[in-house]
């Protein structure tokens, strides 16, 4: 049986805009993904149910199916088999971004290029806007990418918070096109760090786009030991990004609350 590595489907709203592939969520929450599938799976090939139900989905559901299709178009995931025979394994990029030990090191952020540059139609609108200075304006490209990329004006909308928080969160455009030394590490930043601090769960709230930024909200949740924890997060927030917070949150309970 043949072993997959790209999106083989992508569901949306339209014969238009099924006419491209693209990712329902951005790299962050692919990489939280790929967390979560380790701690079911580890490293073995697992039926493709057992990994949406990691995700909090069902296998059957559009959700669940948009989900393994976007964790393919990643690179962070293989499958092998079709239809109710297909399973679904970790690929080395998948663990490396999920478990790599210095998340602050030039190694880590050449992981992260390469999986957010790894969806065909993120490539395609990199190269078509690398050499004018980067990204436009929300509006020019949401007009663009229905225009000149062929989306449905929903799957534009959606596009354009993803490829935002997903270039920023891999410095896509901020610095040169030269790719970083990917043998390089610079261990004295990630001294102390650990394992369960992963830069997914922090990294959306970096978004520089002052559209982006704007949208966020903070909530201080009183705590009955004392203290606070502030809850931030995009406004408003789809009930399926809730419903995965608090799948992760559980997931992360261990290195949250200490031993």
């Amino acid at each position: 049986m043949e072993t997959k590595t790209e999106a083989a489907e992508m569901d949306g709203k339209s014969p238009r805009e099924r006419s491209r592939r693209y990712p329902v969520f951005s790299l962050s929450s692919a990489i939280a993904r790929s967390f979560a599938l380790h701690e079911k799976a580890r490293r073995s090939q697992v039926p493709a149910e057992v990994a949406c139900r990691a995700w909090g989905l069902s296998r059957t559901s559009s959700s669940g199916m948009r989900a393994l299709a976007t964790m393919l178009s990643f690179g962070l995931v293989v499958t092998d088999g079709e239809g109710d025979d297909k399973r679904v394994q970790l690929s080395d990029l998948g663990f490396d971004l999920a478990k790599h030990p210095h998340k602050t090191s030039p190694e880590y952020l050449a992981l992260l290029r390469r999986a957010a540059l790894a969806p065909p139609v993120h490539l395609e609108i990199w190269e078509h806007y690398k050499s004018k200075g980067g990204l436009p304006p929300n509006e020019a490209l949401a007009f663009d990418l229905e225009r000149k990329f062929r989306l449905g004006s929903d799957a534009a909308k959606h596009l354009v918070n993803e490829i935002r928080d997903t270039f920023a969160m891999a410095k896509i455009g901020e610095e040169s096109d030269d790719s970083p030394d990917e043998n390089a590490h610079d261990d004295s930043a990630d001294e102390g760090a650990d394992d369960m601090s992963t830069a997914t769960i922090d990294k959306p709230g970096a978004v520089t786009d002052k559209a982006r930024v704007s949208k966020q909200r903070e909530i201080p949740l009183p705590l009955t030991s004392g203290g606070t924890a502030h809850l931030r997060f995009p406004y408003p927030m789809r009930e399926e990004d809730f419903e995965w917070v608090k799948l992760l949150l559980d997931k992360l309970k261990k290195g949250i609350t200490g031993p």
